[in-house]
């Protein structure tokens, strides 16, 4: 893939603060964290989104994704973890390769990552029957 920004940092063609890789994942630190050690989690391979990448390497990541949080809830002492992800242009996915934000937690951190959605009624019958056509 060319233009990637992260497909340039696999590369090392651009300087990351490496955080941990094997050979199908990097995790890395982003120019401006959000909040303590929030972490890019993202495959070698270019996948644009959750859509493209084949179960098999999606499990990989996700291996890969849970042993970061378990370094992070030894070594850095965090009691929870969010998983971010963003999937296409209406979901809000700022760069065209999928990566997860892992976000350590701790008791006193004072975030709040739970979004704030509008009320919404639906019924619910109508919705899984939509689903399973």
């Amino acid at each position: 893939m060319t233009n990637c920004i992260f497909c340039d940092i696999i590369a090392k063609k651009l300087p990351a603060y490496i955080v941990f890789e094997n050979k199908y994942a990097i995790a890395f630190l982003p120019k401006e964290m959000e909040s303590f050690a929030h972490t890019l989690i993202v495959p070698k391979k270019h996948y644009e989104n959750l859509f493209d990448i084949p179960e098999n390497e999606l499990k990989n990541l996700i291996t890969f994704l849970q042993n970061i949080a378990k370094i992070y809830q030894t070594h850095l002492w965090a009691t929870g973890i969010n998983i971010l992800n963003a999937n296409g242009k209406d979901a809000q996915q700022s760069v065209p390769h999928l990566y997860f934000h892992l976000i350590p937690r701790f008791s006193d951190d004072h975030l709040d990552l739970r979004p704030d959605f509008p009320p919404y009624h639906a019924k619910p019958e109508e919705l899984l029957e939509r689903i399973k056509q």
